[in-house]
């Protein structure tokens, strides 16, 4: 029964889709979009998605005990944009803007699948409002995101009486550890992902887009973070060079020095803003790169011991200060004090030795130059 309702057919069959269409197999009687409890447990199909209720997120189980045929098709779904594997519920977290994708692959490599009937039915009835939502992200409201399960997502507290604060909806372990790179615990984490600002929730969209992950925001929450970009430009404008990396990402200047997702210090430029100084002061020293944190701006990173006097060359070439984030302020600080601390041991290794038949006062100026544990060991022998 399963081959004939589930299994693919040998004639042609319309790519799979969870965005109205439907498949049609000729002799089948359970609509694999669309299917009930009863008969998910008695088909027992290769892959079978459900919702995560209390994460309002999906989830892909796979069930097949042949090793190689199950490599194969967990190949497929770690492959898909956003896939996740939860090690907990022996499950994968998919996004639901690639589940349409995932099934049409499953079906080529002949796996059978089934959607149980409450997700279908809701997938199906909101394909056309979710197409239109991931064509024009900001034109989304609460209420079509939880709908259209969007995720991951950010939704307001309703419950707060004094300020205003958010949470996250639908993400995993992974998110949350890219979102806050500075707790340690998860449970540190999830705590604060439950009680965010309007300026933390920018924060997190800047990390997980840095990485391709979309947080899907309310048309009302983007229209506060445009508000919060306009006022932060001002102060911009008025000379604060120092801001954080979401910020700038915000407010795109022509060029910044940030810190890039992977750690690498640099420039990132718009090369259509200041093409000349593009072409004169960046492209022929060093070659630049596309992260997907900057979109189309071009990224140049510097080496860490190099990095104080490739500020000082860019910053003279363009004859201004470039605006900085906050991380690159301080790293910029911290290659400063390396580059004194090898100043000094360059020049205790080019020092002379001095003679111990020399005058005292010779020797003395010799030994101020020393470090004091050297010091020491230089009077004993003395």
């Amino acid at each position: 029964m399963k081959a004939v309702l589930l299994a693919v057919s040998q004639t042609p069959i319309p790519p799979p889709t969870v965005d109205g269409s439907q498949a049609t197999v000729a002799d089948a009687r359970i609509d694999p979009f669309s299917a009930t409890e009863s008969e998910i447990k008695s088909l027992r199909p290769d892959i079978t998605v459900r919702f995560h209720e209390k994460t309002h997120s999906l989830r892909v189980i796979v069930d097949v005990r042949d090793s190689r045929r199950r490599s194969k098709l967990l190949k497929l779904i770690e492959a898909t944009p956003g896939a996740l594997f939860l090690r907990s519920e022996r499950a994968y977290y998919v996004l639901t803007q690639s589940l349409g994708d995932l099934l049409r692959q499953l079906r080529t490599a002949k796996a059978t699948f089934a959607v149980e009937r409450t997700l279908g039915d809701q997938l199906k009835a909101t394909a056309a409002r979710r197409a239109a939502l991931i064509a024009q992200p900001t034109t989304a409201s609460a209420a079509d995101i939880q709908e259209c399960l969007l995720f991951p997502s950010v939704v307001r507290r309703t419950e707060e009486e004094h300020g205003e604060w958010y949470r996250l909806e639908g993400y995993t372990a992974t998110h949350l550890k890219i979102a806050f790179p500075d707790l340690e615990s998860y449970g540190q984490r999830r705590e604060r992902a439950e009680s965010l600002t309007i300026a933390e929730v920018a924060d997190v969209r800047y990390r997980l887009q840095s990485v391709g992950v979309t947080l899907w925001l309310p048309s009302s929450m983007e229209e506060r973070l445009a508000e919060n970009a306009s006022r932060l430009r001002r102060k911009l404008e008025d000379g604060k060079l120092i801001l954080e990396e979401s910020t700038l990402d915000a407010l795109s200047p022509d060029a910044a020095w940030v810190v890039a997702p992977d750690g690498r210090a640099g420039i990132v430029v718009d090369p259509q803003s200041l093409i000349d100084f593009y072409q004169r002061a960046i492209q022929q020293k060093k070659r630049g790169c596309l992260v997907p944190a900057f979109g189309k701006r071009v990224f140049h990173p510097a080496v860490d011991s190099e990095l104080p006097s490739t500020v000082e060359y860019v910053e003279r070439q363009l004859e201004r200060t470039i605006p900085r984030s906050k991380a690159f302020a301080e790293r910029l600080t911290e290659c400063h004090r390396r580059s004194v601390l090898r100043g000094r041991c360059m020049e205790l290794q080019q020092q002379v030795d001095a003679k111990l038949a020399a005058p005292r006062t010779e020797l003395e100026e010799s030994l101020r130059r020393l470090f004091p544990h050297l010091r020491v060991a230089v009077e004993f022998l003395l």
